[in-house]
């Protein structure tokens, strides 16, 4: 067990190997709330969303994460599959990720005796 850190994240993506997470979209999005009967934004009756999203990199310096994202319909990223945010609003995205039970990172390597 330990915190999710920028450090935790350069440490991990040390040797190339993405990490898949669960996390918040509403956080990482800066969007509304969604109604879960017709996934219409509405802040007041709608619910937090979660979402999947792939983390490539990390810069410790200017604390900025690359994010690639199966997602093209979701502002500020419209259109893009691969973008960068502040370490801090994806590190708030993962740990809100528990609202929807999305909270996870999720890191897969080859064995190293098949390999």
């Amino acid at each position: 067990m330990e915190d999710v850190t920028v450090r935790l994240l350069a440490r991990l993506l040390r040797h190339g190997t993405p990490i898949i997470t669960g996390l918040s979209a509403t956080w990482l999005y800066k969007a509304m709330r969604e109604r879960p009967a017709d996934n219409k934004d509405d802040d007041l009756a709608g619910e937090p969303v979660g979402h999947f999203i792939v983390i490539h990199g990390v810069d410790t310096k200017s604390r900025r994460v690359a994010i690639a994202d199966p997602s093209t319909d979701k502002k500020p990223f419209d259109g893009k599959h691969n973008y960068e945010v502040d370490a801090a609003r994806a590190l708030g995205a993962i740990m809100l990720g528990i609202v929807t039970n999305d909270a996870k990172l999720l890191i897969v390597q080859p064995n190293k005796k098949s390999a």
